[in-house]
């Protein structure tokens, strides 16, 4: 029937691309990405071993496909989004991982591809780690937990003093290099 020569080339055909993708990231240097939006398959044959008005107990399909995408230089790409949106960071705040990017192939001319891209960052705001610190060395967990809530971006405070005390005794200590400070993005 046509809907199941359909789904069948259809489904094949999605095989076909994630089989080329793997042979062009194959292709390339590893400074490179290949933009999975840009992939395009070209069908260069495609043989099916019954007609579509033909019935049949089993429907094959062979089909040769040709793919071409996008390569990219990952320390290009990267450099441009910086470039793009380091101004569209607040004051205070820096990024603190590799940007996730989604890409949309705009236009493909001979040599020029325009894309769209859309940037995901994880920001954090700039903390002294050292003032903060000292700020809290001394201090019950309750008054430091006060003082750290008043920081910019925290939503998350977890204390843990090693060995554990009762709580009438248990403080911070008072010496910096013993006091671990670890900040998180929120998941």
């Amino acid at each position: 029937s046509k809907y199941e020569t359909a789904k069948l080339r259809a489904d094949l055909t999605a095989a076909a691309k994630d089989q080329a993708s793997q042979k062009l990231i194959g292709q390339i240097s590893s400074d490179q990405t290949i933009i999975a939006e840009s992939i395009v398959l070209q069908t260069i044959s495609e043989d099916f071993n019954h007609k579509t008005d033909e019935a049949a107990d089993e429907l094959t399909l062979k089909l040769a496909v040709k793919a071409r995408a996008i390569a990219v230089s990952k320390s290009d790409l990267q450099s441009i989004t910086d470039v793009q949106t380091s101004p569209q960071v607040p004051s205070g705040y820096s990024s603190i991982s590799q940007s996730s990017q989604s890409f949309t192939v705009k236009k493909v001319d001979k040599d020029i591809v325009q894309l769209e891209v859309n940037v995901s960052a994880s920001l954090l705001p700039n903390l002294d780690k050292d003032a903060i610190i000292k700020n809290i060395s001394g201090k019950y967990p309750a008054q430091a937990k006060s003082y750290l809530e008043t920081l910019p971006g925290i939503s998350q405070i977890d204390i843990l003093i090693s060995p554990r005390l009762p709580a009438s005794i248990a403080v911070i200590s008072r010496i910096p290099k013993n006091i671990s400070l670890n900040i998180q993005p929120s998941p």
